[in-house]
């Protein structure tokens, strides 16, 4: 039996209720599913809503707070600048285990660094 097309389009209609917000059925697909989640929990998804908290008068981060994520940062980068160059330059007899799980590790915020610096390096004696 061939079927024509347009042929079931009313049964599909009376079992799919149709969202008036975004004009799809209920059997969307994933993306869909996640606007949906992301509109109920009142998540900006547009791109006009991404900056809207800018303008809307929401606290800024104080001064200190800004001071801190900046010297933290840059203490951050400075401890993993350390530990790649240290990985990079030593043989690999000098290392304790692979130089590219270290690389791996050392990528890891404050604690691959330092993890590096105090265990990864064989120091001679």
């Amino acid at each position: 039996m061939e079927s024509r097309p347009g042929a079931d389009d009313g049964a599909r209609a009376a079992n799919e209720a149709v969202d008036p917000a975004h004009g799809v059925s209920d059997r969307a697909g994933p993306a869909t599913r996640v606007i949906r989640l992301m509109d109920a929990l009142g998540v900006p998804w547009q791109s006009g809503d991404m900056n809207a908290h800018l303008s809307s008068g929401e606290a800024r981060p104080s001064r200190a707070a800004r001071g801190f994520l900046l010297v933290s940062g840059t203490i951050r980068l400075a401890l993993q600048a350390a530990a790649v160059v240290s990985i990079v330059r030593r043989r690999p007899e000098a290392i304790n285990g692979p130089k590219w799980l270290w690389l791996l590790i050392s990528c890891i915020g404050f604690a691959g660094p330092i993890a590096y610096l105090l265990g990864g390096r064989k120091i001679g004696r």
